[in-house]
């Protein structure tokens, strides 16, 4: 039981350790300032890869919009020129 203890105790002890050197490195990330501005490219090329997905989105509902729209202009006029 003692042992099982001690087990879980040095365990304990690298979690700690660990968490510490992961703060550190965290740390001394956000004082880099070309740390800081690649973060701010990176999120700058996320924002811009989104929104040109969303101008082709866009683009292709406009084009089947269109597409609709003159598929039913050109019915409605068929239909008006039959009587």
């Amino acid at each position: 039981m003692n042992r099982n203890i001690e087990k879980k105790v040095k365990v304990f002890i690298s979690l700690i350790f660990l968490m510490l050197v992961c703060l550190l490195l965290n740390a001394e990330a956000k004082d880099n300032p070309q740390e800081q501005k690649i973060l701010v490219l990176e999120n700058k090329l996320r924002m811009n890869t989104e929104s040109l997905d969303a101008v082709r989105r866009d683009q292709l509902n406009y084009k089947i919009e269109k597409d609709l729209l003159k598929e039913t202009y050109s019915s409605n006029l068929q239909t008006i020129l039959l009587p």
